[in-house]
């Protein structure tokens, strides 16, 4: 349903109204009722009507009309004239009307009716995100086990790239039959062996028989999620082909948060201190054998992923130094019709987000072709770009969204990102306290700054305060008794769904994140009508009032 909809309570038989009203006021008259019908709905609902226009009343017409839902907004005109004659919208409506709020009455039966029919529309997007997620799983955790070991010949993508110590495999080149999908299927997801729809879709997103080619001497790299689960998977050829392109995803995956780690040495032993992140396979493998595989690199393929995957490295570990060492597009950009560097753009965007370092490298005008890390270690050598990169994160200085006194794409979990520094500046981190007290006393302090209302919508300096306040207030406080482990557990639920909702995150996440909180409070005994009331006050500080009202209904509909 249309924000505009929801906020002025306009239903959809009122919206046809409106458009009907409008349809008669530019002269076209209906005889009946009936005449104005529905004949197909959807979120395009098309309308055929039999009427006459005033100055040719013995002619009637039928014309067609399409509502877009979404857009809340008509196109309208007659079958034979190609193409819309009118479009009329329910924005102008109400600048026309001067609407206010509240003006029109939203009934209950109505705010039923749409309920349900979000209801329907939730249920099959979750059912539709299972499905391809499931297919990717399988499909790539497939593919994946049966690649093969790089040949004696080194590859000729290995050879331009200058990488001495290759985390890839190679691509099988012969397509996997049927008992062989079965037969892992089986092993690693026994839950699934019965359902030949999944099989057969799997098997439709091979290369068929006359593009066998395609698995020709390519490089395979995987890309995994927080969990170790391969999830994607990346073929790169041996040389480009004629649209400039040697890399390639899977059919029916994308990368989606999927990400590879290139790090001499167990993770689960790793300090947290520093994570390095990155766009390319290549460029990862020229930054990690540069610092000499001692700081994890992680690969998230596309520029377009790095947001996605810095917020779940973010998630799960608040307190380590993130740097971007992002691409430096300047050839896009100067073809670009609005002057983007891609690498650029969408590496700042990610650092205002979670509180990175931004390192990029410097080329001269005379090597506009060169773009990210492989090509800089490529033309300098390795030890000079050991040195470049040393001396920049030396002094890399993390990018915050907190740049001005009232800034819109301010995300409040930016406030305790970067806490080290923060504690030095109060002069208040006692030696005998450890870090995951700190890290308690920090998502405290943040749960209590949410719970006071402050959200994104306030100036920055006022939360700032705020929050450094309430920081050194806790900070102070005698530590008597260590947190319970349930006390953990539900600073943790709160916080995470008040970073979701100020953070415009999907609905999938949300509900996800409403859940939790909704078994993490019941296991104190409060009654789940009190839950209920807390999760909309939480919602509705972020998000329409109608939609929020909606949207909690929903999930404790069906959570009963």
């Amino acid at each position: 349903m249309n924000q505009l909809m929801v906020k002025y309570g306009i239903d959809f038989n009122t919206l046809f109204n409106v458009f009907k009203s409008h349809l008669e006021n530019e002269g076209i008259v209906f005889d009946r009722e009936s005449d104005f019908s529905l004949e197909k709905s959807s979120k395009r609902i098309y309308l055929r009507t039999n009427h006459h226009n005033d100055a040719t009343k013995n002619k009637k017409k039928t014309a067609w009309y399409i509502v877009d839902i979404d857009n809340a907004r008509m196109s309208y005109g007659w079958f034979h004239a190609g193409g819309a004659s009118f479009t009329y919208s329910l924005f102008e409506y109400i600048q026309e009307m001067n609407l206010q709020p509240g003006d029109i009455v939203y009934s209950k039966e109505q705010q039923e009716e749409d309920l349900k029919r979000y209801l329907n529309s939730c249920k099959r997007a979750e059912k539709s995100r299972i499905e391809k997620e499931v297919t990717a799983i399988i499909y790539m955790g497939l593919e994946w086990s049966r690649s093969l070991d790089l040949p004696q010949r080194p590859h000729n993508y290995i050879v331009k790239k200058q990488i001495q110590y290759p985390h890839a495999r190679l691509y099988n080149p012969v397509n996997f039959s049927k008992p062989e999908l079965l037969d892992y299927i089986e092993k690693h997801h026994p839950e699934y062996k019965n359902n030949s729809l999944l099989v057969n879709r799997i098997l439709d997103l091979q290369p068929d028989i006359t593009q066998q080619n395609l698995r020709l001497n390519k490089l395979l790299v995987e890309g995994v999620k927080l969990d170790n689960q391969v999830v994607f998977l990346q073929t790169i050829a041996e040389h480009k082909n004629k649209k400039g392109e040697d890399k390639f995803s899977l059919r029916g995956v994308l990368p989606n948060g999927a990400f590879k780690i290139l790090f001499n040495g167990d993770l689960a032993l790793w300090d947290l201190s520093r994570f390095i992140f990155c766009e390319g396979y290549a460029t990862g493998e020229a930054i990690a054998e540069a610092i000499n595989y001692s700081i994890p690199v992680i690969v998230v393929y596309t520029a377009g992923n790095i947001l996605n995957v810095v917020r779940d490295f973010r998630a799960q570990y608040p307190f380590s130094r993130f740097y971007i060492f992002n691409d430096n597009d300047l050839k896009t950009a100067s073809e670009s019709k609005i002057g983007r560097n891609p690498g650029v753009y969408y590496a700042i965007e990610a650092s205002k987000c979670v509180n990175a370092s931004l390192i990029g490298p410097d080329f001269t005008n005379d090597e506009i072709d060169s773009s990210d890390w492989c090509d800089f270690k490529c033309l300098y050598g390795v030890e000079h770009t050991r040195n470049v990169i040393r001396h920049k994160m030396k002094s890399a200085v993390p990018i915050t969204a907190i740049q001005s006194p009232i800034n819109p794409n301010y995300s409040i979990n930016a406030l305790f990102f970067n806490t080290d520094q923060l504690l030095e500046n109060l002069r208040i981190y006692p030696e005998s306290m450890t870090k995951q007290h700190w890290s308690t006393l920090v998502l405290k302090a943040y749960s209590q700054l949410t719970q006071e209302g402050f959200s994104q919508i306030h100036p920055i300096e006022l939360v700032k305060d705020r929050y450094l306040q309430i920081l050194g207030q806790l900070a102070k406080q005698r530590r008597s008794v260590t947190p319970s482990n349930q006390d953990q557990e539900l600073t943790l639920t709160f916080t995470r769904l008040v970073s979701l909702c100020a953070r415009n995150e999907s609905t999938t996440e949300l509900n996800d994140a409403v859940f939790s909180y909704i078994r993490a409070y019941q296991k104190t005994g409060l009654e789940l009508e009190k839950i209920k009331n807390s999760v909309q006050n939480i919602v509705s500080g972020f998000y329409d009032a109608g939609w929020s009202y909606n949207f909690v209904k929903n999930i404790f509909d069906s959570f009963e």
